[in-house]
C-alpha cells in the first residue's frame, strides 16, 4: 500500500470510511436527495419509489459504527505496549475530542437556543453530541480495561460486556431510544461495539494477510448495508427498538470493517476520501448547526426549489465542517499531538499507527 513503511501500517480504508460515515449521518438528519418532490402524488409507483429512498439512509448505525472504529484507533498503539501514559493518554484524548466537542456545542447552543443544556433533553444529549458523551466514558475506563485484558485476556472481558449489555437492554423492554437510558446505561449496552474495535486491532496484522477481492468487499458493504436498513425497518415498523438492535448492528459492522482493513492493505482508497476523512469529525460536529441555521432563517426558503435547496445546504454543511477543522478541529490536534506518549521518547509520534489513533475519532450520534 502506497506511503507505508515496514511493520508500521496505515488504516486508510478507516479514513475513507469515516468521511462516508458523517456524511451519512448528516443526510440521515437533512433527508435523502428529493428525486421526486413533487411528483409523489402522480403515481402510487413513484409514491412507493420515493418511500423507499427515504429509507436508504438511517444515521444510528453509522454512528455504531464510528464506535468500532474509535475502539481500533485508540487501542491499536497500546496493544503490544507494557504500560500506559496515564496523564499523556488522557491529556491527548481530551484535548482531541473535548476541545472541538464544547467549541461546536456553544455554536449549536446558538441556534438553538430554547433548548436546555443539563438535563434529560440538554443540547448535550438530545443532539448528535451524545455518542461523543459515551466516548468520554469509554476513554476514561480504557486504561483499566487495558490491565484486566493484560491480566485474564479478550475473552473473559468480552463476556462480562456483552453480558452487562444484554441485561442491562433488558431492564428497558418499552425504551424507544437512548434518552430513555440516559448515559451511563447506554455506555454500557453500547460498550461491546467499542471492545470488539479493540480486538480488530489485537488483529490488524493478520488482517492484512488476508486476500478479499473488489467483487467480495461490495457484497460486505451491500451485506453491511442491508442489516443496518433491516434495523431501521425493525425501529421505525416493528417497534423494535435502537436500544435492542444496535448492539447486534455493531457486531456485524466489525466483521465488515475487518473485510475492510484487509481490502485497503492492497488496494488504496480514493485519494479525495482519504483526505476528506482527515476534516469528518468536523462534519459531525457542525451538521446540526447548519442545519438549525437554515431552518431558523426561513424553513421555507426552498419549498419551491427542493433539489436546489438540498444541494445549497449539503454544500453549506461541507464548506462550514472544512472551515471548522481548520479554525478549531486541527490546531487542537497539533496541540494535542505536542504531548510525547512517552516522556523519553517525543518520536513515538511518528509511529504511524499512533498518527492514526489521534486523527480517527468517533464522533456520530443523532
Amino acid at each position: 500500500m502506497s506511503g507505508d513503511l515496514p511493520n508500521q501500517p496505515r488504516y486508510y480504508a478507516l479514513d475513507a470510511l469515516r468521511f462516508i460515515l458523517a456524511s451519512w449521518v448528516a443526510i440521515g438528519h437533512l433527508g435523502p436527495f428529493p428525486f421526486f418532490a413533487g411528483m409523489q402524488d402522480s403515481s402510487r409507483a413513484i409514491h412507493l419509489i420515493d418511500r423507499g429512498i427515504n429509507t436508504i439512509v438511517w444515521g444510528m448505525p453509522a454512528v455504531i459504527t464510528f464506535f468500532v472504529i474509535s475502539g481500533f484507533c485508540v487501542h491499536i498503539p497500546f496493544r503490544d505496549r507494557r504500560k500506559l501514559p496515564l496523564l499523556r493518554f488522557y491529556t491527548r484524548r481530551y484535548l482531541r475530542v473535548t476541545v472541538p466537542m464544547l467549541i461546536a456545542l456553544g455554536v449549536i447552543y446558538t441556534m438553538l437556543p430554547n433548548q436546555p443544556l443539563w438535563g434529560r433533553h440538554s443540547v448535550f444529549w438530545d443532539s448528535t453530541l451524545w455518542s461523543l458523551l459515551i466516548e468520554e466514558i469509554y476513554y476514561a475506563v480504557y486504561p483499566l480495561v487495558l490491565q484486566v485484558r493484560r491480566r485474564v485476556g479478550w475473552t473473559p472481558v468480552l463476556c462480562v460486556a456483552f453480558a452487562a449489555s444484554i441485561v442491562t437492554a433488558s431492564r428497558f423492554p418499552k425504551a424507544l431510544s437512548w434518552n430513555d437510558l440516559g448515559p451511563l446505561w447506554t455506555a454500557v449496552v453500547l460498550y461491546p461495539v467499542w471492545l470488539l474495535g479493540c480486538c480488530l486491532a489485537e488483529r490488524a496484522a493478520s488482517l492484512g494477510e488476508r486476500h478479499v477481492s473488489r467483487a467480495g468487499i461490495w457484497r460486505w458493504r451491500f451485506a453491511a448495508w442491508s442489516v443496518m436498513w433491516l434495523a431501521e425497518l425493525a425501529n421505525f415498523h416493528l417497534h423494535l427498538s435502537q436500544v435492542h438492535t444496535m448492539m447486534f448492528v455493531g457486531i456485524f459492522a466489525a466483521w465488515w470493517l475487518s473485510h475492510e482493513i484487509s481490502y485497503s492493505r492492497h488496494t488504496d482508497p480514493p485519494r479525495f476520501l482519504r483526505r476528506a476523512g482527515e476534516w469528518s469529525y468536523s462534519l459531525y460536529l457542525i451538521h446540526p448547526a447548519v442545519l438549525a441555521f437554515y431552518e431558523s432563517i426561513e424553513p421555507d426558503r426552498f419549498a419551491n426549489h427542493p433539489r436546489l435547496g438540498w444541494l445549497a445546504i449539503m454544500t453549506t454543511v461541507f464548506v462550514a465542517s472544512y472551515a471548522f477543522y481548520l479554525v478549531v478541529e486541527r490546531p487542537s490536534h497539533a496541540l494535542a499531538r505536542r504531548i510525547p506518549l512517552r516522556a523519553r521518547d517525543a518520536t513515538a509520534l511518528a509511529n504511524p499507527d499512533e498518527a492514526q489513533a489521534e486523527r480517527v475519532q468517533i464522533g456520530p450520534a443523532l
